[in-house]
């Protein structure tokens, strides 16, 4: 399945993963053979969705789809369809993201399952975002925000989905505010979350001018993302992270940084991530010096000559 590369400058701020948010209690016994295999087929699925291995997680999501539909299982097949989106969304690929969105939002809808709505609607609007469709964007969180204000439901995800909408529309201050005021106030849903707030304030400082916050924004979602095991995310953090400090006036340190997102994206097989990765490297001034992963190691990886798959 061919992915298109990713819109590098727009947050995608999604959770991807969010089985567990879905099942909402309705799902057959667990004794359900098919029922078995696709809470396992999905779990695999979100296992590499966050490694940021997209095919794997695809052809594992796509499983789950296949016993979820012997299991007659919807709540599990919208669970299956949103991830799908995710993944399609993590790629750069909106419009596909989109529909399998639509199809777990018409499940949710179907079953009164308010909260899950909330969350496939923010990702909807994530999706309308980096396709530039501010508008409908706007409209989607506005739903979300209704649809959770009538349960009583807070989901913070879509606040900082909010925040992107106002900095990719001109308003990078009032972006930077109220994602400063959310990192306050809100209790965190989960260490995904935590990343994509610690990406959007980077995003926000950035475009402010403001490197060295952004830097110190970036470095936070790095270690969250470390800790999890977001393989693809640490890539662009450490790219992100590298990018501030080029705009700084320190190559060198820079280079380290981009070096490492390099040697990530290389053993991932990421073509996008690693093409925009090495044009930020040789657009540095001067000599890099010493790097953290020999060119030796770099060529060979490029090459596909790896003893390790992460996505296997």
């Amino acid at each position: 399945m061919p992915m298109r590369p990713l819109a590098l400058f727009v947050s995608i701020a999604i959770l991807a993963g969010c089985s567990a948010c879905a099942t909402g209690g309705k799902a057959p016994a667990p004794t359900n053979p098919f029922h078995t295999k696709g809470v396992r087929a999905l779990a695999g699925g979100d296992r590499l969705a966050v490694q940021g291995c997209s095919q794997k997680a695809m052809e594992s999501y796509f499983k789950a789809v296949e016993h979820f539909t012997l299991a007659d299982d919807q709540d599990a097949l919208a669970a299956c369809f949103n991830n799908i989106g995710n993944v399609y969304l993590e790629n750069g690929q909106a419009g596909e993201a989109l529909v399998f969105y639509e199809q777990a939002l018409w499940i949710y809808e179907s079953r009164e399952d308010t909260r899950s709505e909330v969350r496939v609607l923010t990702n909807m609007a994530a999706a309308h975002l980096m396709s530039r469709s501010s508008v409908l964007a706007e409209s989607r969180l506005d739903q979300a925000d209704s649809s959770a204000l009538e349960v009583g439901f807070s989901w913070p995800q879509t606040q900082v989905v909010r925040a992107n909408l106002m900095r990719e529309t001109g308003n990078a201050q009032g972006a930077l505010a109220a994602l400063q005021a959310l990192a306050q106030k809100e209790q965190s849903p989960g260490p995904a979350f935590d990343a994509s707030l610690n990406v959007a304030l980077g995003k926000s400082h950035l475009y402010l001018g403001r490197f060295d916050e952004a830097f110190s924004a970036f470095s936070n979602a790095l270690k969250v993302d470390q800790e999890r095991g977001a393989l693809l995310r640490m890539a662009g953090d450490l790219r992100e992270m590298g990018r501030c400090l080029a705009l700084m006036e320190q190559p060198k340190d820079a280079a380290w940084h981009l070096q490492r997102a390099l040697g990530i994206a290389l053993l991932l097989g990421d073509e996008t991530e690693q093409e925009v990765t090495e044009t930020m490297l040789t657009d540095l001034p001067g000599e890099i010096g010493s790097t953290p992963v020999p060119d030796y190691f770099l060529e060979r990886w490029a090459q596909g000559d790896s003893s390790t798959s992460p996505c296997d």
